[in-house]
């Protein structure tokens, strides 16, 4: 269909068919009445809403992404921390468990938590696969992981018992450094603007955001 595409790897973990907008136009939102299954669309903040309302989409989220010359990056260290390549994707998977909670899967009431969690664990197989794995350390103990596709940051998690302690832009600096160290110029991620302990934790290091996108979703149940 003209006006979206498929996702498969959304579609493995929430276990119905889900589609991506690719044109937010008038005719694209009447056809996904008659079409089950999730819908996903990306909107600027700015842009009207009213149709993506009259056709069933509701708000879930807004991204922004941050971003990080090398010449602006502030880190801060701590002797005992370090982010190291290779974290074992099954040691990485389970630190997913129950983390995530402002992403738009999370914050859909479509979607059961653990179908969202679920997301997450399969997006760090495919992680695996074109991209790298850093453990986050103090001393020998395992406290996250930062995983990362070229200079892009995809997806980190601090656990239990490391959360809340002020600790986090250590771990943060560990990693980012040693993805400059690897030789990109840049760094830049994506994070909810709702989650505003990272947005400040990325801005304590000296990252800048831009690109802001509305996330509007849709679910149309299977036919009986």
């Amino acid at each position: 269909m003209n006006g979206w595409i498929e996702t498969p790897w959304d579609s493995r973990a929430l276990g119905v068919s889900t589609y991506e907008l690719t044109d937010i136009s008038l005719e694209t939102l009447m056809a996904t009445e008659s079409v089950p299954g999730h819908f996903t669309a990306r909107v600027p903040p700015l842009a009207s809403k009213r149709w993506l309302h009259e056709y069933g989409f509701y708000y879930c989220d807004t991204l922004i992404e941050p971003f990080c010359k090398r010449t602006s990056f502030k880190p801060v260290f701590h002797e005992h921390i370090t982010a190291r390549p290779g974290l074992a994707p099954e040691v990485a998977k389970r630190m997913c468990q129950g983390v995530f909670q402002y992403d738009r899967f999370h914050r859909d009431f479509h979607i059961p938590n653990e179908r969202a969690d679920r997301r997450y664990i399969y997006w760090i197989d495919d992680i695996a696969e074109k991209g790298v794995i850093y453990g986050l350390w103090f001393k020998d103990e395992s406290a996250g992981f930062f995983a990362c596709e070229e200079n892009r940051i995809l997806l980190h998690a601090l656990v239990d018992p490391w959360q809340g302690k002020g600790l986090a832009k250590f771990f943060w600096s560990a990693a980012c450094q040693a993805l400059f160290d690897v030789g990109y110029e840049e760094l830049r991620s994506s994070v909810s603007s709702a989650n505003l302990a990272v947005v400040n934790l990325y801005r304590s290091i000296g990252f800048s955001f831009r690109h802001p996108v509305d996330l509007y979703h849709k679910f149309n149940p299977p036919k009986l």
